[in-house]
């Protein structure tokens, strides 16, 4: 996969692929979330939302430790937007130490995070 463009990667099993997003600035939560994450597996469409208070990169990178990681190992690729968070290096460390590669999708194309967008 490596040196494919974005457009060109296709996963081939379960959880190869996995595209992570945010919901932020939602209404406050009876515990204090704000922000919703999203992971979806590009595979099969499998789809994991978690309630969150911050998307700092640790939040961000625990939360996909406790919903995916832990669930269904390491995947190969994690696709996000470019946001600052998403590709900050503890982020970066922390895919390194799971051997997983970042992709970050070009500047808005909701085609490349959702394949079923037409």
């Amino acid at each position: 996969m490596r040196g494919d463009p974005p457009v060109n990667l296709q996963s081939t099993y379960p959880f190869q692929i996995i595209a992570m997003d945010h919901i932020p600035s939602l209404p406050r939560s009876f515990n204090g979330n704000t922000e919703l994450l999203i992971f979806v597996d590009l595979f099969s469409g499998y789809v994991i939302a978690k309630a969150s208070a911050s998307r700092f990169a640790q939040t961000i990178a625990e939360t996909y430790e406790e919903c995916v990681f832990r669930r269904f190992g390491a995947g190969e690729v994690i696709r996000h937007g470019r946001e600052p968070r998403f590709m900050s290096d503890f982020f970066k460390s922390f895919n390194k130490v799971l051997e997983q590669h970042q992709r970050a999708t070009m500047a808005y194309r909701p085609k490349l995070m959702d394949p079923q967008i037409v």
